[in-house]
């Protein structure tokens, strides 16, 4: 999951200039209803199904909480890195710090069972 998720983050020059250059192609597909029929949906949709399956494993090995919709938390981890990109191009954060945000989420969802427990209050 973080290999996947970290690659798509703009963290240096070169995936910085990777990542508007597919900005500025996404943005010509949005603008061209037949571009959007054949190219909007396919690449991304099997990104979040890849990822659910990913999660549907965790989940099977204990490794992540069983109440997760892992089709649901796929689309989230996608959408927040897909957010943190624009947030590093926009300069808002550096790479780094995205790298960060991404790697505190996934600290909390792949967090042991027992970790999760709620602490007793006397």
């Amino acid at each position: 999951m973080t290999a996947i998720l970290s690659s798509i983050l703009p963290t240096d020059s070169e995936s910085r200039r990777t990542t508007r250059t597919y900005a500025a192609y996404y943005t010509l597909v949005l603008n061209s209803p037949m571009a959007l029929e054949s190219h909007g949906t396919l690449q991304p949709d099997r990104l979040e199904g890849f990822l659910a399956k990913q999660l549907r494993a965790a989940q099977q090995a204990g490794e992540i909480d069983p109440a997760k919709d892992p089709g649901m938390t796929a689309a989230g981890l996608l959408s927040m890195v897909n957010g943190l990109g624009s947030s590093v191009l926009a300069g808002q954060r550096d790479g780094e710090a995205a790298l960060a945000v991404l790697t505190h989420h996934l600290d909390e969802l792949f967090r042991a069972p027992a970790d999760r427990r709620t602490p007793h209050l006397p």
